[in-house]
């Protein structure tokens, strides 16, 4: 009973923490305990062999998992709190090797009801940007991605692009998300938690969700040939359609969407825009880096013709803030301000970055 009671404690006391500190996962694994907060893992508490196997025991038995269970992957949820409850998704999946205390990695994502997402002007994107976005919301039908790496801040840009549409439109739109799960609660937008291992698939969803005489929806991840199915089908059949993406650019997304299945041809009749985004870190500050593209006018003609990344990327409209990104990192190295050398955005937009900003 007091080892249950010291877990309970513990968890309780990992939680708070992880709120407090605005962390969007929480990682445990070998010894310690850490935060991603803005895209990065920090290291919290360190942790004794006995406490590690009593903390995962108590959050497996809370997400109603297999507590015996250490070689099979396991996916849960439980709720966090009574008042402003966070909904917590535990994942966990076996690991070898002597560094490790336990026999399982244990990762839970935390998605605060309380949590709305940031104003559009408030998450970085310059003027130009702001206003190819304006247009963007003003599409009837088609198919806009935001791409990047976990921790790109992807959701947040989506969620603050549909409060907008909401804001804007006041109530004339009738906005539906699917995601697995929701991230953000969005007033004014209809949220639907879609969870393949337990109530039903996008797929399924989607036929529901189209006799709901919808304008805008947005699909949480396209991760395999039925999230890539399904976003194709809503944005053929006259609805605006955005969607999160794991690639670097809109010429990788092309061919990322070519080899879920996607006919080229199809493709290019819909989408309307890509946003490309990474979360760059400048010692306490963090600036976004974004590449809004914008298909060329004759896109569609020529995207059959091309078969590399560069080349696609080159049938459309950069609208980027990497030379704000530049300058503002110049300055504040003047004012030695940051005492190691930074020049430019790193990660997946080196080249990008180098290439636009010419």
């Amino acid at each position: 009973e007091k080892k249950e009671a010291a877990a309970v404690l513990l968890l309780d006391s990992i939680l708070h923490d992880a709120r407090s500190k605005k962390a969007t996962d929480i990682h445990i694994e070998k010894n310690c305990v850490r935060f991603r907060i803005n895209g990065r893992l920090e290291r919290g508490e360190e942790l004794v062999e006995e406490r590690v196997c009593e903390l995962v025991q108590r959050i497996k038995l809370l997400a109603g998992m297999n507590v015996i269970e250490k070689h099979r992957c396991q996916d849960g949820r439980f709720v966090y709190g009574s008042r402003d409850p966070i909904f917590v998704r535990v994942s966990t999946v076996p690991v070898i090797g002597k560094n490790y205390l336990g026999s399982e990695s244990l990762v839970m994502r935390l998605l605060d009801t309380s949590r709305v997402p940031l104003d559009l002007k408030h998450l970085g994107f310059n003027e130009d940007q702001l206003c190819g976005i304006d247009e963007i919301l003003k599409a009837k039908n088609g198919l806009v991605l935001v791409c990047g790496p976990t921790g790109a801040g992807k959701s947040t840009t989506v969620a603050a692009v549909l409060l907008e549409m909401e804001k804007r439109e006041s109530e004339k739109l009738k906005i539906i998300s699917m995601e697995d799960p929701p991230e953000y609660v969005i007033p004014g937008v209809s949220q639907i938690q879609v969870d393949e291992n337990h109530f039903t698939s996008y797929d399924e969803a989607l036929a529901h969700v189209f006799r709901q005489d919808l304008d805008v929806i947005m699909i949480g991840e396209i991760r395999d040939e039925i999230t890539a199915g399904v976003a194709l089908r809503a944005a053929l059949t006259g609805h605006l359609v955005f969607a999160t993406l794991h690639t670097s650019g809109p010429g990788e997304a092309i061919l990322r969407l070519e080899n879920l299945g996607l006919e080229r041809k199809l493709l290019a009749s819909i989408l309307r825009a890509t946003i490309c985004q990474e979360l760059d870190y400048k010692d306490e500050e963090i600036f976004l880096c974004a590449d809004l593209a914008i298909p060329k006018a004759k896109f569609g003609s020529l995207v059959e013709k091309f078969m590399s990344e560069e080349e696609l990327d080159d049938l459309f409209i950069h609208l980027t803030n990497f030379s704000e990104a530049f300058n503002k990192t110049l300055d504040d190295l003047k004012s030695g301000k940051y005492k190691r050398k930074v020049l430019l955005p790193g990660g997946m937009y080196g080249q990008k970055i180098h290439k636009r900003i010419g």
